[in-house]
């Protein structure tokens, strides 16, 4: 086997081994074993936001946001940006929360409520 194809099989084996883990309620074996993920796979968007999700799990908020902003920095869709307001939100910053929801969708839009709507 070639060492590319060596380095996805572990990867692989170690994804599921993490996984499973986590669902067991493991969650500190399921970050250590995505640890050994991690330190090959640097700059995977998958495994960053992999990272912040068992950190948040854990309620290690600022730890998690790190590994957000990571997965945020190799990947140009919204979708990266979820961790980062779960995080945001479960600490209650709210404000911090709202700037980055207005620098994905734009500036808010005040809605004028009418007493017939």
């Amino acid at each position: 086997m070639s060492s590319t194809r060596n380095r996805v099989v572990f990867r692989s084996e170690r994804w599921a081994e993490s996984v499973q883990a986590e669902e067991r309620g493991d969650l500190f074996g399921a970050l250590n074993i995505h640890r050994k993920i991690m330190s090959e796979a640097t700059t995977s968007y998958h495994v960053m936001q992999r990272a912040g999700w068992l950190y948040y799990r854990l309620g290690l908020y600022e730890i998690a946001l790190r590994y957000h902003a990571l997965a945020c920095s190799v990947s140009t869709g919204k979708r990266a940006l979820y961790g980062s307001s779960d995080c945001l939100s479960a600490q209650g910053e709210a404000e911090a929360l709202e700037s980055m929801a207005e620098s994905v969708y734009g500036t808010e839009r005040r809605m004028l409520h009418s007493a017939a709507a």
